[in-house]
């Protein structure tokens, strides 16, 4: 299975390398920072800081946000592995003074993030932390206006502030579907498009399926090329032994800039495990590759009945299959006989 990933870039520049396939070779090839699995977030590390009173006279309502970042966070520190950072911000909402706390429904928009508290839910969630105040983790993807805006229901006041973020412009697309999701065991296009970044440098990492561990993909620094930067787009190869789970997550990190000034972006693409349907599979097998919940292999002799719709296939052209790892038979490094639920590769 070959999983295609080709990058747009439009933008401004650094040195040239060329693109090429280089795995495992750094010196931390796991790591254990993500916390926020809801908006694929990490835990804050960063330190920049705007403080901001928004006072609205007609609706006595204020909004004071603190530990705001002001730009798109990347760790880069290691040679290979690169990630986004997030920061932890407090909004505190309050009436004429923060004596009288107002609850209220909260939205966080803009430079790649759709974030959304309801009031009700706020507790549940772990965002509330007293009354008229909530701590939330935010990762900004791209440079733009990130816009965070309360309402009030009660009491029927709303308010809103905008803030600007430094970094690269970018966005991110898949070519089925244009989810942000790559079906294991599937060819599938990544699309990202960055304003000003033809030169960038560009990084991808797998991380499983609980941000726990990751593994560098692969990188490449833009030189002008076709498929290395020539009208801004750059194309990687991500084959399946790069993949060493069948889901997880790829994080692409993207960086221009010269000197003291360096400019980010980032975006984070989901891999599924496929539909898989019942099937009963008999007969030789080579290539088996037990994953966490799937297993592929590749076919000598083999012969596959579908119960829905009912059909019959025989493989012996190497085909490739991917079956659950939960089935009734016999599974083994030659043979297969049993009942699977499985797909052809």
């Amino acid at each position: 299975m070959v999983l295609a990933i080709i990058g747009c870039f439009i933008g401004a520049g650094v040195v040239p390398s060329i693109c090429g396939n280089i795995r495992n070779s750094c010196n931390s090839p796991c790591i254990n920072l993500y916390r926020n699995k809801e908006f694929f977030d990490i835990e804050s590390k960063g330190s920049n800081v705007e403080q901001v009173i928004i006072t609205d006279s007609a609706d006595d309502m204020n909004i004071f946000v603190s530990n705001m970042p002001n730009a798109v966070m990347i760790d880069d520190s290691d040679k290979y592995i690169w990630f986004n950072n997030s920061q932890k911000i407090t909004i505190e909402i309050y009436g004429e003074n923060p004596n009288n706390p107002m609850n209220a429904s909260i939205s966080i928009m803009g430079c790649g993030l759709n974030i959304f508290i309801d009031e009700d839910e706020a507790v549940e969630k772990d965002y509330f932390i007293d009354d008229g105040i909530y701590e939330v983790n935010i990762s900004p993807k791209t440079a733009g206006t990130l816009t965070i805006a309360v309402t009030n229901r009660t009491e029927n006041k709303e308010g809103s502030r905008d803030f600007n973020m430094v970094g690269l412009y970018g966005s991110v697309t898949t070519s089925i579907g244009d989810d942000k999701k790559i079906t294991f065991g599937t060819t599938e296009n990544i699309i990202i498009i960055i304003a000003n970044g033809n030169y960038c440098e560009i990084h991808l990492t797998w991380f499983d399926k609980n941000w726990d561990n990751a593994i560098f993909i692969n990188k490449t620094v833009g030189d002008g090329t076709s498929g290395n930067g020539l009208n801004g787009v750059f194309e990687f190869v991500v084959t399946e032994n790069d993949i060493p789970d069948d889901f997880g997550y790829i994080v692409l990190a993207a960086q221009t800039g010269y000197g003291s000034n360096y400019y980010y972006t980032y975006d984070i693409v989901e891999i599924e495990k496929p539909i898989l349907k019942k099937m009963f599979i008999g007969g030789r097998i080579t290539n088996l590759n037990q994953l966490e919940e799937t297993s592929t292999f590749n076919s000598i002799r083999l012969q596959c009945i579908n119960f829905s719709p009912f059909s019959i296939y025989k493989y012996q052209s190497n085909e490739k299959l991917i079956v659950s790892n939960e089935y009734v038979g016999l599974l083994t490094k030659w043979y297969v006989l049993g009942f699977f639920e499985g797909t052809l590769s």
